[in-house]
Parts: C-alpha cells; sequence; structure tokens
C-alpha cells in the first residue's frame, strides 16, 4: 500500500513525465519511453517495504491523521471542509465492517456538513468542497442537501458554477420547466468559479502548524528512499535531501491536498446545449462565460465545447467554422504551455526550489499560474546555459 504522501510524490514525479509525452504526442517513440518511464516509476514506489520503511510508513500515517483531525476540529470553514474531502473513504462500507458502526460514521460525517452549511459567511471555495462530499451516494438520507443547494444559490446568484448540480438533478428528473428556469438564471450571470487552488490562508495555516508539530525525521525514511530510488540525485544531492526534505514535505503534501479538490461536474450543461435548440440564446451566453470568465482550463475548454455543438445543432456553418478555430488556438495554446514547463522541468535542480513550489497555489487562473510557472522554468535553465529551451512566449496566445 502506498502511504498517503508518496502517492502525491509519485504524481509529482510522473506529472512532468507524462505531460511531456501528451504534449508531443506526434512522437510516438517519445511517448513510449516516457510512459516506460512512469511505469518503472510507479513499479519502484509500490515496491514492499523493509521493516523500518514500514515503521516510517506507520508513523508518518500517525503524523497525518494528527494533521487531518486537527483541521477537522480548526475554527476556519474552509479547513474543516479539507479535513472532510481528506476522510472520505471512511465513508466506504467494508466486508467486516459493523453495520451500526458504519451508520454512525456516515451520520456524523453529513451531520458535520450540514453544521458547515448553516454558517452565514460560507465561502464559495468551502462550497465547492462540500457540495460533491454532500453527494456522494453513500449519504443518501443523511446530507441536507436541499439546504446546500438553497444556501450557495442565495449568497453567489450571480456565479454560474452554483447552478450546475441543480441544473443536473433537473435533467436526471426531466424537470422540463425547471431546466428552463435555471438555463434563463445562468444566462444572467456574470461570473464562473471553478476552484482548482488552495486558499492562501489555507496554506498559511498549515504552514504554522508544521513549525509547531514537524514531522519526525524518522516518519520520513521510505520518502528519502523512494527519491534516491526513482532520481538521479548525486551523492552530493543526497545531502541535500536530509536536510531539505522536511520543508519540500510540506509542498508534497499541500501539491496532494490540491490535486484531489473535487472537480465540477459540467458536462450537464454540455448535454442539454447539445440536444436542445430552443435553448441556444441561453447556452451561447453560458458559453461566453466559460471561456471568457472561467478561471480553470476544464471550463474554458468546455465552453468551447458547448459554441461548437450550439452552432452545429443550428447548421451556422460560418459561426461553426470560426467555433472551432477559436477552440483549435486554444487547445495549441494549453498544448505549447503545457510542453514548455515540462519539457524545461528538472526535477532534480527544482525538487527543492521553494520559489517553484510555491508558484503551483497562487490563487488565480489557471492558465496565468501555468504562464508564470513556464517563464519561470525557461528563464532558469536558460540562466543555467541549457540548450534546446521551449520558450513560453512563442505559444501563441488564445
Amino acid at each position: 500500500m502506498i502511504k498517503p504522501l508518496s502517492v502525491f510524490f509519485l504524481l509529482i514525479l510522473i506529472l512532468p513525465i507524462t505531460m511531456a509525452a501528451q504534449a508531443d504526442s506526434a512522437n510516438n517513440a517519445e511517448e513510449t519511453e516516457a510512459a516506460k518511464k512512469a511505469r518503472q516509476t510507479m513499479l519502484t514506489l509500490m515496491r514492499e517495504p523493509t521493516e523500518a520503511e514500514q515503521e516510517s510508513m506507520e508513523l508518518l500515517a500517525k503524523w497525518s491523521q494528527q494533521l487531518t483531525n486537527y483541521l477537522l476540529n480548526h475554527e476556519q470553514p474552509y479547513a474543516q471542509a479539507i479535513g472532510l474531502n481528506q476522510t472520505h473513504t471512511t465513508l466506504h462500507a467494508t466486508t467486516d465492517q459493523d453495520e451500526a458502526r458504519l451508520i454512525t460514521i456516515r451520520q456524523n460525517y453529513a451531520d458535520h456538513i450540514n453544521r458547515l452549511v448553516k454558517n452565514k459567511s460560507l465561502n464559495i471555495e468551502t462550497f465547492q468542497l462540500l457540495q460533491p462530499l454532500c453527494f456522494k451516494k453513500e449519504l443518501d438520507g443523511y446530507c441536507d442537501r436541499q439546504a446546500l443547494l438553497d444556501k450557495q444559490m442565495k449568497q453567489y446568484p450571480a456565479d454560474l458554477s452554483v447552478y450546475t448540480k441543480p441544473l443536473e438533478i433537473a435533467i436526471n428528473e426531466q424537470n422540463d420547466e425547471l431546466i428552463k428556469n435555471l438555463l434563463r438564471v445562468m444566462s444572467g450571470t456574470h461570473q464562473m468559479t471553478h476552484v482548482d487552488y488552495l486558499l492562501p490562508e489555507f496554506i498559511d495555516l498549515i504552514k504554522d502548524y508544521i513549525k509547531t508539530n514537524p514531522i519526525p525525521p524518522k516518519a520520513l525514511l521510505r520518502e528519502r528512499n523512494d527519491l534516491i530510488a526513482t532520481t538521479d540525485f548525486s551523492e552530493k544531492d543526497r545531502k541535500l535531501i536530509d536536510d531539505k526534505l522536511p520543508e519540500t514535505q510540506v509542498y508534497i503534501m499541500l501539491i496532494g491536498m490540491q490535486m484531489a479538490l473535487p472537480i465540477p461536474s459540467l458536462k450537464p450543461v454540455k448535454d442539454v446545449c447539445q440536444n436542445n435548440p430552443q435553448f441556444s440564446a441561453e447556452c451561447l451566453y453560458i458559453a461566453n462565460m466559460m471561456t471568457q470568465h472561467g478561471n480553470s482550463i476544464i471550463s474554458k475548454a468546455l465552453g468551447h465545447i458547448i459554441n461548437i455543438a450550439v452552432y452545429e445543432l443550428n447548421d451556422q456553418q460560418d459561426m461553426l467554422a470560426a467555433s472551432q478555430g477559436n477552440h483549435d488556438r486554444f487547445k495549441n495554446y494549453v498544448e505549447c504551455l503545457s510542453k514548455s514547463y515540462s519539457s524545461n522541468n528538472d526535477f532534480v535542480a527544482d525538487f527543492f526550489d521553494k520559489d517553484y513550489s510555491q508558484m503551483w497555489f497562487a490563487a488565480e487562473d489557471e492558465l496565468t499560474r501555468l504562464n508564470k510557472i513556464a517563464a519561470y522554468l525557461y528563464n532558469k535553465r536558460q540562466a543555467e546555459g541549457a540548450d534546446n529551451l521551449k520558450d513560453p512566449t512563442t505559444c501563441q496566445v488564445q
């Protein structure tokens, strides 16, 4: 079993490898080599632990549980929501679990969500964490879903994102009148939030906690061995691992929490728009909101797809061609940026770079964040005298 922090280390380690292959998918040999490297890395990280490593894993798991308990009991609602997001697997039934105990776990978990929803100043970032948790099938009959939906629509009526789940429900229930009303309301919104970043105050909270509750050095033995077994750290670098690993582990933990943030369910919007010409005007407005005001790649991409679907549905060939061109330019821009920062990344040189690590947590538009990361790595490699770099400024702006 991979312990909690190592799974995030795995993702961080193989992400540049896999993205490099995806960004240059025309080069089948490179893609195959990248896939082989990623697979070998995964096998190495999943190896059976030694006795000493097992002890370190258990110690790290204990420390991680203490942090989770701290978050669940923190006064900050967002911190509690992150804690809930870290523990939702406890809701799953196991073959040897007592039924009464499982009911208690699910009820307590749902009660925690219900209490948070009653908070009068809940931010949209916390709502976006709580909503998918509340709608987990294990919490059917436990979580007050309607209260959550009503509250977020009341507090954030101008944000398109708060209406996507009610729309999904209306589609599943085949409630045509409600679908019509929701699309009308959505076509009057003027912002689109997809929270794919951790709040800055939460990051500070984690850093402060670790200052007073440091990870025991013995708990990082497996992490250290994983790093050495899967990278090209020199003997000189290995001394650096011992000195810097505890600090770096903070960022590994944070990136794990960030990658665990829920992905919004936007497919129902696409489905209703590509099959119902009577909603074309509303859908084109929604698509424009996503492409122009969406703060994530996925929301912008779906906006382009909806545009194409609507114009195709209405046989508007000129607008269809223009929309396809916009989509292709957006796609090429994202792929170009991805290739730049993945190919210019030097894992060994960048692993302990605090400035680089912190850039991934900027609370800003995802493309803006990736552009800054790509520029930082390009400039860093250029200063080191590296050759064959991918300059992100050559990426055609969408």
